[in-house]
């Protein structure tokens, strides 16, 4: 049906409606209430003052205007049909004997009832309009005639049925009855087609659905022709009997639509579709089955209502509006929060009333007799009893119920939307980890979970977050390699910790759940290469794996996957640039080294060369020149030799095939040879060199010539870098297992910034003076590594303009340690 034709057709149904409303305003009544008792319709409650001097309770009522009362609805269809203010004449049986009155007719309803029943009538026409609007799916369809016949029955109700045209006035009431047949139908009908359609054979039960609405219908129309003519109290029965019938289909129906919509939360896969279902569920609760409740089922008992029908129209009213949020807004609020509250404090509340209510009784009979004082002591034990126990119930309840409806306590969009906004933060692997167990913890807090990841250089698994140890070891990761190898799944987990239906690969293994791993996500790489796995135990709450996680999962691994895989494409891209940048300095480095070799090795050849010269040229040269001449020369080639030999040494170093040859020495001779050694260039730069040795022999397992390359290269340094002030100290002393050689200068100083690079291969200091005395940069760097092959360490403490010290540390055997410190 078009919209535009089902438009109209509201509108021609609101109109009759409302005409209908205007029947309701006019309806009469007696003021008096009525009981049934054995068949009798007997006056229970005078409201009226002037009533009273006419009636009396206890009065039975016998006929109104000559028409006989056998049923409480016989007197309002009979009053019904006269105006407010008419004088009926009734026939009363008082004491055995016959009274004839004549009674005035008040209005049947209050200016409240009136104001509440209009308003909600309007409100389920609109609601019903909005919907249909909004959606074009058939649930918004059928939830349209659900609202459209609860506004009919509402605005259209049995009012005065003698006030309009008789036409007009059984078109209305007509509606009224058929809308009251077919709401039934068309909720079962809804029930078993939201959220989604769940049964393909219900055509067939359609069918007999609304095949017996429309035989209902007819049957009513029927009656409703008699009814209406003349008053007849018979066809009125007819009409009542059939109404009757439809009263208890109308309550089967609703408990069963109730019933099923349960059931279809139940088995529903998807999270909005549960979510969409308790809004159903909290409309039911409150709106249909308290009109149920409170109102179809006493008033079919007893004739009366629980509560006021202006209450349940109000109290049925929240229905349709949660089943037309469910329908167009389901998103708007927090369901799963108000759902959980009222459903808790609900059921504690009237579970600790009906407790509180037999401990009384129960105390009441246990003491027997009862005065104001026991009463008192009596209620005072019961309200602590039941204080003690309220939060405990509440708890249990809340906990209940979160198990049972609460299976995921976040909307999906959102924690999507701020897993991808956290994930986007991430820096390097070990970031990325501490996000994602985090936010994975925060929705769901899980008992265990570990982040594994694949280490980008070594290319080891290692386990780099870890919440409550959850265990990895090199048989786990092997039971995941084959559990993931070439397959597409991303997801794996045990199918008794998962919702069934969900989209994950089974684990039949039993290695992993022993470590208290129920899942596994899998990261993978764009070619689909694990790169990384999370592991997760249980949920602390006890529920399984929702089907709405296990789609979060499956979108996360994607994007964390790819994430990770260019965060490690960021760091190879660095690393190849860091390596360029090192290989360019290294080529300058070595330029650099070869520039100033070359220079060291030109200048003492150049010296020899010259002095040769001299030598050979000048015959008649002195004595004493020849000496000095030869004194230069061989100073130079013993420094030629040095640097040659600390290149080749270098060289060696660098290939890794440098080895020393360790053998029991004296470090005390060793420094003694030293100086040896260095005495003719000290005396030639007029070095003034002290010495302060240990008496005593300190004895070391080294290699002898590399030690003497060592110091020799301390004291070349101390000899090159001094200026005015040209003076070497040479002190020895004992430091627990270590034996310290200390080589101090005067000369021109390191600054505090450079002194820890100046033992780097190449280092050259920024110091315009050292710039221009010039130098290899290796001797330091061979001293520290010759140090370092004998398992000691050397410092360095100098100021600039004051002078250096180096403080050489080698261990000393054992034995040789304790005679010295002894």
């Amino acid at each position: 049906m078009k919209r535009k034709y089902v438009l109209i057709l509201d509108t021609i149904i609101l109109i009759l409606s409302i005409i209908g409303f205007y029947t309701i305003i006019n309806k009469a009544d007696i003021a008096a209430e009525f009981v049934n008792i054995e068949g009798k319709i007997v006056v229970k409650k005078i409201q009226n003052t002037l009533l009273k001097e006419k009636l009396k309770e206890h009065d039975q009522i016998i006929t109104i205007n000559g028409h006989s009362i056998s049923s409480i609805d016989d007197i309002e269809y009979i009053c019904s049909s006269y105006k407010i203010g008419s004088n009926v004449t009734i026939q009363i049986k008082r004491k055995n004997r016959k009274h004839t009155k004549n009674i005035l007719l008040v209005s049947f309803y209050s200016t409240f009832y009136l104001i509440i029943n209009f308003s909600t009538g309007i409100l389920y026409f609109f609601l019903a309009i909005i919907v249909l609007l909004k959606s074009t799916k058939e649930e918004a369809f059928v939830f349209h005639w659900i609202a459209i016949c609860a506004s009919i029955i509402t605005l259209a109700t049995w009012g005065m049925h003698t006030l309009l045209p008789s036409g007009l006035n059984k078109t209305i009431l007509i509606l009224f009855s058929t809308a009251y047949v077919f709401l039934p139908c068309v909720f079962v009908h809804f029930s078993f087609i939201f959220p989604k359609n769940k049964w393909p054979k219900f055509k067939k039960l359609k069918r007999i659905v609304y095949g017996y609405a429309i035989i209902i219908s007819i049957w009513v129309m029927i009656s409703i022709v008699f009814v209406t003519n003349h008053i007849s109290v018979s066809w009125f029965h007819q009409y009542l009997l059939i109404f009757d019938i439809n009263r208890w289909v109308f309550a089967a129906c609703m408990f069963f639509g109730v019933a099923n919509f349960f059931h279809s939360y139940k088995t529903a896969l998807e999270e909005a579709e549960r979510r969409k279902l308790r809004w159903i569920i909290l409309g039911m609760t409150i709106g249909p089955l308290s009109f149920v409740l409170l109102w179809q089922v006493p008033q079919l008992l007893t004739s009366y209502g629980l509560i006021p029908e202006s209450i349940v129209q109000l109290i049925a009213a929240i229905a349709p509006i949660t089943f037309a949020i469910a329908i167009v807004r389901h998103q708007i609020m927090d369901i799963d929060l108000l759902f959980k509250r009222s459903t808790v404090y609900l059921i504690v509340i009237t579970t600790v009333m009906l407790l509180y209510t037999g401990m009384v009784v129960l105390l009441v009979i246990i003491i027997g007799r009862v005065t104001v004082k026991t009463s008192m002591i009596i209620s005072a034990i019961a309200a602590i009893i039941i204080a003690f126990l309220f939060e405990p119930a509440r708890k249990f309840v809340q906990q209940y119920i979160d198990k049972t409806f609460f299976r995921v306590q976040y909307n999906y969009r959102i924690a999507q939307q701020n897993m991808l906004k956290e994930i986007n933060k991430a820096v390097d692997s070990n970031s990325l980890a501490q996000i994602v167990v985090k936010q994975i913890d925060t929705l769901l807090n899980v008992e265990r979970i570990s982040f594994i990841v694949q280490n980008f250089f070594s290319n080891k698994w290692q386990m780099i977050v870890d919440k409550n140890h959850a265990a990895f070891s090199s048989k786990i990761m092997q039971t995941l390699k084959k559990l993931t190898k070439k397959n597409p799944y991303s997801v794996f987990g045990y199918e008794s910790y998962i919702e069934k239906e969900g989209d994950y690969k089974k684990i039949k293994t039993n290695n992993i759940l022993h470590s208290g791993i129920m899942l596994v996500i899998v990261l993978k790489t764009k070619d689909g290469k694990p790169i990384a796995y999370i592991l997760l135990g249980n949920k602390k709450s006890q529920l399984r794996f929702s089907l709405e996680d296990i789609d979060l999962f499956k979108f996360i691994s994607t994007h964390i996957g790819l994430t990770l895989e260019k965060i490690n494409l960021q760091q190879k891209l660095l690393l190849q640039y860091e390596e360029t940048r090192r290989l360019n300095e290294l080529n300058q480095l070595k330029s650099n080294f070869v520039s100033s070799v070359s220079h060291e090795l030109q200048t003492p050849l150049t010296s020899i060369k010259m002095f040769t010269e001299l030598l050979r040229t000048k015959k008649k040269l002195p004595a004493h020149d020849q000496k000095e001449y030869l004194t230069i020369i061989e100073q130079e080639s013993n420094r030629l030799s040095r640097l040659i030999k600390n290149v080749l040494d270098f060289s060696k170093m660098e290939q890794g095939i440098k080895k020393y040859q360790l053998s029991k020495v004296n470090l005390i001779e060793i420094i003694k040879t030293v100086v040896k050694i260095m005495k003719h260039q000290l005396d030639y730069y007029g070095f003034k060199i002290k010495i302060d040795l240990s008496l005593k022999k300190i004895l070391l397992m080294a290699d002898k010539d590399a030690l003497i390359e060592a110091f020799t290269n301390i004291i070349a340094n101390a000899i090159k870098y001094s200026e005015d002030e040209k003076s070497i100290a040479i002190t020895s002393e004992i430091e627990g297992k270590y034996a310290v050689i200390n080589i101090s200068d005067r000369g021109i100083g390191i600054d505090k910034i450079e002194q820890s690079h100046i033992f780097k291969r190449f280092y050259r200091s920024s110091n315009e003076k050292i710039q221009n005395i010039g130098g290899a940069g290796l001797g330091l760097a061979l001293v520290k590594n010759i140090i370092d092959g004998h398992h000691g360490k050397i410092t360095i403490n100098s100021t600039l303009k004051k002078g250096s010290t180096f403080s050489l540390y080698l261990p000393m055997e054992s034995s040789n340690a304790k005679t010295l410190n002894s």
